[in-house]
């Protein structure tokens, strides 16, 4: 292809190339990539390493979170998940005679995609156990974890009518 036609097409001269009129990428010497291409791994690699610092629960400059840290609080009958001394969730529950009503589960936006409900609800669950006391499913989301943590089975029991309605009345619905 002439080299005026070449300047009058740009696609032309990539066509060129590629027909191998003009420096192919394998006669390149080794070593040297598109400019482009280069901007583009750089920008890939980065966003790698952001990712992987979220993952490892790094905040900015690079500091870390505290451990969560889960309190009782019996008070307002729940507990909570702290970070950074922040709660960052909570799971609300009624007592009924020996059992604990889970109804309620939540984890701030800020805090979500950590698996901070996971460590929450467990340890919550872990307490009841050490307390002698049985567990009411009531939140989906409670329901769920016991579903996966066959640990709990013994100490679990189903949600009924009567459970619901009586839920219902404490809460003033």
């Amino acid at each position: 292809m002439p080299a005026d036609l070449l300047a009058s097409r740009p696609g032309a001269a990539r066509a060129a190339i590629l027909a191998g009129l003009g420096e192919t990428a394998a006669a390149r010497p080794a070593g040297r990539r598109h400019r482009r291409t280069d901007r583009k791994a750089r920008h890939e690699r980065a966003g790698r390493a952001d990712r992987a610092d979220r993952a490892r629960g790094a905040g900015r400059r690079g500091r870390r979170p505290a451990a969560p840290v889960v309190r009782h609080v019996d008070a307002r009958h729940r507990y909570e998940i702290l970070v950074d001394d922040k709660r960052a969730g909570l799971t609300a529950y009624r007592d009924r005679d020996d059992r604990r009503v889970f109804f309620h589960t939540e984890i701030d936006d800020a805090y979500a995609g950590q698996g901070l409900a996971g460590v929450l609800v467990e340890q919550a669950l872990s307490d009841v156990r050490a307390a002698g006391m049985r567990i009411v499913p009531v939140c989906p989301y409670v329901a769920r974890f016991l579903k996966k943590h066959e640990e709990f089975a013994d100490i679990t029991d189903a949600v009924t009518p009567e459970v619901l309605r009586w839920l219902d009345n404490q809460l003033g619905r």
